[in-house]
């Protein structure tokens, strides 16, 4: 094994391979960021596959696909501190520079360093970020806040909810018991074991709610309007008036 020292380093070569190697990094979390949503699976990526220009993430603890067209390149950054842990992290970048989503190898530097070893570093071309699309409304303070208010009627109803984030580049998906809704620092979150979802207040202004044969689907917009690229599924109806 060649040791790693840098701190931040551009990953030469496939995008693909740079992804693959979170099969061998244990826990993984895969963050997506947009508009005041931040929507993470957590877990073991127990399978990577590509299939044309995409790459498929699964497992038990994970559902995702990611558009390699849209990536332009995949920066490590072995920094990251969350008190007293190191969480290093392979995060792509869009055309743009911004970052599109982040692989944080929960289970440490060792974890990270060792699935990294084949993987070939030039610290020297490590890009300058730019900032991922984030301003929102600040809440009205006029009645519930529509995203949480949603996500506690979605919980109230028995059987599994669907929570999915599109965006470009990544889209990801979790099925499972909403439970409590918490709210702390000014988000809404949902927590569990293998899915954090976390909304600014504000961030949602409404719903756009349709019928399918199955379930109801519900498209959240931000305060103009605008589709934000959450989608709440659930079989049961959900009742927002």
């Amino acid at each position: 094994m060649n040791a790693l020292t840098f701190e931040r380093a551009l990953v030469v070569g496939d995008p693909s391979a740079a992804i693959a190697s979170v099969t061998r990094m244990g826990r993984v979390m895969l963050a997506v960021a947009r508009h005041g949503i931040t929507h993470e699976r957590i877990g073991a990526v127990e399978m990577v596959q590509r299939v044309d220009h995409t790459l498929r993430l699964g497992g038990s603890a994970h559902d995702a696909v990611i558009d390699l067209s849209a990536l332009k390149a995949i920066l490590a950054d072995r920094t990251p501190r969350m008190g007293s842990r190191v969480l290093p992290r392979l995060q792509a970048l869009g055309h743009d520079g911004a970052i599109l989503f982040a692989l944080i190898a929960l289970d440490g530097l060792a974890a990270f360093d060792g699935a990294a070893d084949e993987l070939a570093f030039d610290p020297s071309a490590a890009p300058t970020i730019v900032a991922a699309p984030q301003a929102v409304a600040g809440a009205s303070g006029e009645g519930p806040d529509p995203g949480g208010l949603a996500l506690e009627r979605a919980a109230a109803k028995p059987g599994i909810a669907q929570l999915r984030f599109v965006v470009p580049g990544v889209r990801q998906r979790w099925s499972g018991s909403i439970g409590t809704v918490l709210p702390a620092m000014g988000f809404l979150n949902v927590i569990q074991a293998d899915f954090h979802l976390h909304l600014r207040a504000g961030a949602i202004g409404g719903w756009h709610s349709e019928r399918s044969a199955d379930a109801q689907v519900m498209q959240a917009l931000d305060p103009s309007g605008a589709p934000l690229g959450l989608f709440l599924e659930h079989a049961d109806v959900i009742d927002l008036d």
